[in-house]
């Protein structure tokens, strides 16, 4: 520790009870602490510990200072947290810390990610054409989902403002053709890329394979992740997802047989969902919520809603399907 302060890497170095034993036992929690604590918790992708720990600075009477909105901004992009970030927002321009490109640039950021297009992209005209930087345009190219405007901006980066495009924005521009099904103007753009893609543009690419049910070029792009990232399991069950779905059984037998021999197992997906400014949090076949029995019951009762829906929609597409009851 340094004039009360703590680094982020310590996180690494001591276990994390008695990081938080350290930091509580502080006579005197700078501003410094509070962000070096803050940043610990998301490096270590405990998001939620990160915004609790962010409320109780602000009972504590500490200002959000740029570090500290730097450092804190991350945890409410990780879990979608969009409220959070608009708290943050407001935080920032009543202290003046939006005059700040990197705290602008930072809140832009968090808008793209959270889905906000329209407030990332009134942050992204405001910003001046010499502060825009490579991260500014990846973010902007990735949360727009009118492919045209994507287009656009990825030509302009480059022809009008001399900013070369990276790997993550070659994968935004695969992913976003690739959802539109131009998955071979995707392949092409792979292609025409100045260096060797990696896996953040044939993940895109996979994806999108199965989305539109390409097989052969899925194949390609999974041969590249394998050899790439061989202990991920996201890609043995993608392509083997595939391989089902194509009824190629005994392709999905032997990558189901290559996911057992190498001992991978498949990270459970999950998704959020904020209600009242609180972030709910769901896996996969998970039931540790408070209020798991009433959210699977409702759930059960939506699937059998659907399903109703959808058996008396294909009844009313067939002329006089009602003398089929009879």
């Amino acid at each position: 520790m340094l004039n009360f302060g703590i680094s982020a890497d310590m996180f690494t170095a001591i276990p994390a009870i008695s990081f938080i034993k350290v930091f509580g036992n502080l006579a005197e929690k700078t501003v410094a602490s509070w962000s070096s604590m803050i940043k610990g918790w998301v490096n270590h992708d405990q998001n939620y510990d990160a915004i609790s720990l962010f409320s109780l600075m602000k009972t504590d009477g500490v200002k959000a200072e740029f570090i500290i909105v730097i450092n804190f901004l991350p945890a409410c992009v990780n879990i979608g947290a969009l409220e959070q970030v608009k708290a943050l927002h407001g935080c920032s321009l009543k202290l003046g810390l939006n005059l700040l490109s990197s705290v602008n640039s930072a809140i832009l950021i968090g808008y793209a990610k959270c889905g906000c297009i329209v407030l990332a992209r009134k942050l992204f005209d405001e910003e001046g054409n010499d502060i825009k930087d490579i991260v500014t345009w990846n973010s902007i190219i990735g949360a727009n989902g009118l492919l045209k405007k994507v287009e656009y901006f990825f030509k302009e980066m480059r022809e009008i403002y001399g900013c070369q495009p990276n790997q993550e924005h070659y994968a935004c521009m695969v992913d976003l053709l690739g959802r539109a099904g131009r998955i071979d103007v995707a392949r092409e753009l792979i292609d025409e890329m100045p260096f060797k893609p990696d896996t953040r543009v044939w993940g895109p690419l996979l994806s999108a394979c199965k989305l539109h049910s390409e097989t052969k070029l899925a194949e390609s792009a999974a041969e590249k992740l394998l050899t790439m990232e061989p202990e991920n399991a996201g890609n043995y069950v993608l392509l083997s997802n595939m391989y089902a779905a194509a009824g190629k059984w005994d392709k999905f037998a032997k990558m189901r047989r290559l996911l057992k021999e190498k001992g991978l197992k498949k990270v459970p997906g999950c998704s959020w969902i904020q209600l009242n400014g609180h972030v709910h949090e769901f896996l996969v076949a998970d039931k540790s919520h408070p209020k798991a029995n009433e959210i699977y019951a409702l759930l059960g009762i939506l699937e059998f809603s659907i399903k109703e829906a959808r058996e008396y929609n294909c009844r009313e597409s067939i002329p006089n399907a009602h003398f089929i009851h009879w």
